[in-house]
């Protein structure tokens, strides 16, 4: 079922600032606060591109400050449980066995993130080749758990999005810390897509069309999640 339009009700998103707040307001109705400047701004611009129908895919820093205004507020003890079910099962701990050019890709991709994470986290990390299940050192248990506890709420929100989209909590840290980019970290989870891409020689118009459109929404949801903690 096709949802309906949302039609534009206002002519002109603008913020004031009011006791180190800024409120972002409809015309003269208040949608928003935003933590920043830069943020109010970025949502303005969101609003002020919709043409006569409102499309809420379109606005993503907006959904972000929705999200961690609504959900990392009260349900933060359940989302980080989700969370901590990434630990072990980090995308970037259970790698390609074959093909060899495959690895050759693979490896020194994931081995620069994960040497980054280790400067991060002051512990080394486990890798298997199959799909055995393996548990990392307490050490950075101890260490990824007080580093999501330390985040505030606008950048636990990204961070969770961040994982959910790469399956990495590691790729999510360091883009948050501005250690990788968008592209990098897109190279990273789409590396062994790929490989197959070009050894089939499928062009991207031989794509599925739903694959073409979850792959551009994931490249959406980690450059709007960069772009917003890089404001913080």
């Amino acid at each position: 079922m096709t949802s309906r339009p949302i039609p534009k009700l206002f002519k002109n998103a603008s913020f004031t600032v009011e006791n180190d707040s800024y409120a972002v307001s409809l015309d003269d109705k208040p949608l928003i606060a935003a933590p920043n400047e830069k943020i109010a701004t970025l949502i303005c611009a969101e609003w002020n591109a919709q043409g006569e129908s409102i499309k809420p895919e379109t606005m993503p820093i907006y959904s972000i400050l929705v999200t961690a205004m609504e959900q990392a507020t009260t349900q933060r003890e359940g989302i980080t449980q989700g969370i901590q079910e990434y630990i072990d099962g980090d995308l970037l701990f259970y790698r390609a066995p074959e093909p060899v050019k495959l690895v050759d890709i693979q490896k020194p991709l994931w081995d620069d993130a994960m040497s980054k994470a280790e400067d991060v986290f002051k512990t080394s990390f486990d890798i298997t080749y199959d799909l055995t299940a393996i548990r990392q050192s307490e050490t950075y248990h101890t260490a990824i758990n007080a580093s999501i506890n330390a985040l505030d709420i606008y950048k636990f929100t990204a961070f969770h999005i961040l994982v959910s989209v790469t399956g990495s909590p590691i790729l999510a840290t360091l883009g948050i810390e501005g250690q990788l980019n968008a592209d990098e970290i897109i190279n990273i989870i789409r590396c062994e897509d790929h490989f197959y891409a070009a050894l089939y020689k499928m062009d991207d118009d031989e794509r599925p069309k739903d694959q073409k459109q979850k792959d551009k929404s994931i490249q959406q949801d980690i450059e709007s999640c960069l772009t917003f903690t890089s404001t913080l």
